[in-house]
């Protein structure tokens, strides 16, 4: 970018001016601190502003030269972040300030009732962008970090299923741009220092920030994302469709994968909900003959239609229907895993996705004869959310989900916590 072309330098009084941005010019700050509104530029934070000294931009320069130390000398505030931006990375990047306050869902102590407050609108740091939330899915994990099932401080902001566009970026993102329509699934951050980062594995990283968690989540106006922890969102994905991929498709896909089902082995989902009608729809589309293991007759008809060739009330109809090679197991309830686990072939996995604290307790026996397995999965690798967000874009997967405007937060939430979402709830702004 030429400076040049955009901001005027104003005779030789050290005045300059951009648009109509502008900034006094005080003597001992930070180019950081005078840049404050617009970004955080975090590699100059040494360089002070001295007595005397004033900056330009010409053509992509930076120059200096002498101003009256007693006057009132001014800079743009856009031309300190222009030129700053164009020094860490060589090229310029929009950002936008925005209004100081924002809408957000708030959980202001354990066990309360979400409310919505203005809350300060927050503006990107180093490697963030600020996306103007569109969707937030409500996971029924945002239950248990209500309830204090998670630690971590009050009040807090959920949503892990957050989709957006861009409308701010940091000046050393160069992978992000404004308008990019992107998402971020649990993974934050993480070290990059240690053994499970380094190994490539960061959901074990111990110092992982997880959204809604440690950062503020997707159940707001405005959201911070690190730029390397988004997504893009395929252009044929609506907002409203691509969140809950971001947690509930992503999960069942990974545990579909991680599970290596082989070509004429059967799959089995265990629990047809939020997370179940996906698995369905994902074992279906991969080429795998699908059956449902459903206790509620009245979703018959709808299990059909997301693609089950066979549906069974339990691990012994499971079994007597020939059995599964693998169990993607998005249930609750650890005593129908257990159950499940009749049903399961020689060489069968178990695949754990859903949270009870009951412990699971397996047959010794068919662990040994049968030769089964339990394994337990996550969102197991960045490739795989890729791989969940194609299908939907090729219309092979559709998430069935109930919108609620953000101003209904607490509505919608209780309607995940006594489970009668069907079967996605998502907030959209």
């Amino acid at each position: 970018m030429d400076f040049g072309e955009r901001f005027a330098v104003v005779g030789r009084s050290g005045f300059l001016r951009g648009g109509s941005d502008e900034i006094p010019l005080e003597v001992g700050k930070t180019v950081a601190q005078l840049t404050a509104p617009c970004i955080t530029a975090r590699e100059a934070d040494e360089e002070k502003v001295a007595p005397g000294i004033w900056m330009l931009g010409g053509a992509g320069q930076k120059q200096s030269g002498k101003v009256p130390k007693s006057g009132v000398d001014a800079i743009s505030g856009r031309m300190l972040c222009l030129l700053f931006m164009h020094r860490l990375n060589g090229r310029g990047h929009r950002i936008e300030r925005g209004g100081s306050e924002m809408k957000a869902a708030v959980v202001p102590e354990v066990s309360s009732t979400w409310q919505i407050k203005d809350v300060p609108q927050p503006q990107p740091g180093a490697n963030q962008v600020l996306v103007k939330m569109h969707a937030s899915g409500i996971c029924y994990t945002d239950v248990h970090l209500t309830l204090g099932h998670f630690p971590g401080p009050f009040p807090r902001i959920l949503g892990h299923e957050p989709v957006g566009e861009i409308v701010a970026v940091a000046p050393d993102v160069t992978t992000r741009k404004v308008g990019d329509r992107v998402g971020t699934a649990w993974i934050q951050s993480t070290c990059g220092r240690c053994e499970w980062c380094q190994r490539g594995r960061r959901m074990f990283c111990p110092y992982l920030q997880g959204t809604g968690i440690q950062a503020q989540g997707g159940h707001a106006e405005y959201m911070l994302m690190n730029s390397d922890a988004t997504y893009l969102i395929p252009d044929k994905v609506s907002y409203e469709q691509a969140a809950p991929i971001f947690c509930a498709g992503y999960t069942v896909y990974s545990g579909l994968r991680w599970a290596d089902p082989q070509p004429h082995e059967k799959v089995a989902v265990l629990g047809i909900g939020g997370l179940g009608h996906l698995a369905v729809q994902y074992a279906k589309a991969a080429g795998f003959e699908t059956t449902a293991i459903s206790h509620s007759p009245d979703k018959d008809k709808m299990i059909r239609e997301l693609g089950a060739d066979e549906i069974v009330r339990d691990g012994k109809s499971l079994a007597e229907a020939g059995g599964a090679d693998v169990i993607l197991s998005t249930s609750n309830s650890t005593k129908s895993m257990v159950d499940s686990i009749q049903g399961l072939r020689p060489d069968g996995r178990l695949v754990a996705m859903g949270a009870d604290a009951e412990p699971l307790s397996v047959s010794l026996m068919d662990l040994i004869m049968k030769r089964i397995r339990v394994i337990g999965s996550q969102q197991n690798g960045p490739e795989y959310l890729y791989e969940a967000l194609d299908y939907v874009a090729k219309a092979k997967v559709k998430t069935i989900v109930e919108t609620y405007p953000l101003a209904e937060a607490a509505k919608a939430y209780e309607r995940v916590a006594e489970g009668k979402a069907r079967f996605r709830a998502v907030l959209t702004m």
